[in-house]
């Protein structure tokens, strides 16, 4: 459904090690469907997250507030076990 972008404030950070949907990232974005792994980036561009949730409420357009799992944890996911996204899967890091 989205089309260009849309813009928010962080407001609260849940980091844990371990799986990527126990650590999370609050927003206070409208997200709407078809946002779901959508990336969020702070400028430079640096990848902070990947889109994945709302919170309740009933919003025109979409839903107020949403929520991403830091990216960190989603490549530490895929870097323990590679195969499972196909041989040929890489992730790059620019420092």
């Amino acid at each position: 459904m989205r089309t260009g972008e849309s813009t928010g404030t962080v407001i609260k950070v849940k980091s844990v090690r371990g799986p990527p949907d126990f650590a999370l990232v609050w927003s206070d974005m409208t997200q709407l469907p078809g946002d779901s792994g959508g990336p969020w980036y702070t400028p430079g561009p640096t990848v902070v997250g990947m889109s994945s949730s709302t919170d309740d409420g009933n919003e025109p357009g979409g839903v107020q507030g949403s929520q991403a799992q830091p990216i960190d944890p989603v490549i530490d996911m895929i870097r323990a076990n590679p195969t499972v996204w196909g041989n040929d899967f890489k992730v790059w890091l620019v420092q």
